[in-house]
């Protein structure tokens, strides 16, 4: 997606989420990724670099504003948000984070404290006022699964679009984008997730385990036919971390990205052989 942004810097807009920091990629599996990829540090440090210099939102033909998460108390104009600077790590608080972790919530009448942590929950009155200000026709954000693919909320004034069919191989929901044409006319593509099972019972990976994706009844199903697998190459790397360790939320930071690494490796084992014995 970076390639196709700076090959078509006039048709594509990459806009920064919450995901695109330095602490959630060390949390959820990028940076362990990146080490485990390429042995080194300096990748993931490169794109991280390349995060702070996301957009935080985008304007589409001056009616439609897109943006991860949703609105802040700090912000009424669009102008405001030209003000932030960009370039730096996601805050803990403040209008740049607000618009990377807010959430649109029903049953909350103006602003309101969010269960996340960071941002806020924003009721309709509050996006009425916004898009009003700003003379847009509708807000359109991701950020929270959506088990139809897409949700309007407040009579039309905000939509959730959420791409990732069946999230995190669990969740059973379809995905959707938005697509619209020369004058804003809207379509939502909704789609299911690709079949799963097996690949390849021929092409085998690093650990010698044939490739599929990731159904852990088939796994399981592959396994038992096979009845054993063999390791063949294992590889012990060190990385250094940008954490410290003396820090109490740094540790628990080194901890929880720790469980993340070895859930990754040992996940699908376990799920497939103990599940809730466990």
């Amino acid at each position: 997606m970076t390639y196709n942004q700076v090959r078509y810097p006039d048709r594509i807009t990459l806009i920064r989420g919450n995901h695109e920091s330095r602490q959630i990629t060390q949390v959820y599996g990028f940076y362990d990724e990146c080490l485990r990829k390429y042995g080194s540090v300096n990748v993931w440090r490169y794109c991280t670099d390349i995060f702070d210099y996301l957009s935080l939102s985008a304007l589409i033909e001056n009616k439609i504003f897109s943006v991860h998460g949703g609105l802040s108390p700090a912000i009424s104009t669009l102008d405001q948000i030209r003000t932030i600077d960009r370039k730096q790590e996601v805050p803990h608080d403040g209008a740049m984070c607000d618009l990377l972790w807010s959430d649109p919530e029903d049953i909350v009448d103006g602003w309101g404290l969010s269960p996340r942590g960071a941002g806020f929950l924003f009721g309709g009155s509050v996006v009425s006022s916004f898009n009003h200000a700003n003379n847009i026709d509708y807000i359109c954000r991701a950020h929270q699964l959506v088990m139809e693919g897409y949700k309007w909320m407040f009579n039309n004034q905000i939509v959730t679009v959420w791409s990732a069919p069946n999230y995190c191989y669990r969740c059973g929901n379809v995905a959707a984008i938005l697509e619209l044409d020369g004058n804003l006319n809207k379509q939502f593509r909704v789609f299911d997730a690709a079949p799963q099972g097996l690949i390849s019972s021929t092409k085998r990976d690093n650990f010698n385990i044939p490739v599929y994706a990731p159904s852990l009844q088939d796994f399981k199903e592959v396994v038992e036919e096979n009845g054993s697998f063999v390791i063949n190459k294992l590889e012990v790397f060190k990385g250094g971390s940008p954490l410290d360790l003396n820090k109490p939320d740094d540790a628990n930071e080194v901890g929880r990205a720790l469980a993340n690494s070895c859930r990754t490796v040992c996940g699908v084992l376990v799920d497939a052989h103990i599940g809730d014995k466990l």
